[in-house]
């Protein structure tokens, strides 16, 4: 039988085994060893040992009955994390495009309103912004921020953080070349302290 996986809401591996829903409790000589997710809310006692990718010990112990409710409605909100971090659709068209398995499944997924908001919450986290720097040895300027839309450079030169007086030069060649076949004259500007 094979082993199926979601992912919980901190991106950590479930395990989907016989109706039942078990997160990693750790892992000991490529022995993975898994416990009921309602472990510490219901002191469910299922456990489940996985090597290889097959199933080597299972303790059916749970205080609960098997809810495929609860892994389709998790399976959904797998799927539309992974279309928001993989697809530019809009949150409407992401929720729109969702297969969940039942009407039962899709009664007891969030509202529409909350799974936009999470849509845009992961695309947000995606793509943060990095920290403002406090000293100009801080400051790195990773990609996309020194590439053009083209992905031609964009920072051409960068006398490095450890350069007291740093001098960043942000322009593209095919710009280079215009100022200096076409100007006369040049106006720079800067920022001192």
């Amino acid at each position: 039988m094979s082993l199926n996986y979601l992912k919980s809401s901190k991106g950590k591996d479930l395990l989907v085994y016989l109706g039942c829903i078990f997160e990693k409790n750790y892992l000991k000589k490529e022995k993975t060893y898994w416990k009921c997710i309602r472990y510490n809310t219901d002191k469910s006692r299922g456990r489940t040992h996985t090597k290889n990718s097959e199933v080597t010990f299972h303790n059916d112990d749970h205080n609960h009955t098997p809810n495929a409710e609860e892994i389709g409605v998790k399976k959904c909100i797998s799927q539309i994390k992974e279309m928001s971090n993989q697809s530019e659709s809009t949150p409407q068209q992401i929720v729109a495009q969702m297969s969940c398995s039942s009407a039962a499944v899709s009664a007891a997924l969030p509202t529409i309103n909350s799974m936009k908001k999470m849509i845009q919450r992961i695309r947000y986290q995606k793509n943060a912004l990095p920290a403002n720097p406090t000293v100009l040895s801080e400051l790195i300027i990773f990609e996309p921020y020194n590439i053009t839309l083209d992905n031609e450079p964009y920072l051409l030169y960068d006398s490095g953080v450890e350069d007291n007086n740093r001098i960043l030069l942000f322009s593209t060649k095919n710009d280079l070349k215009i100022l200096a076949s076409e100007q006369s004259h040049w106006f720079i500007d800067g920022t001192f302290k």
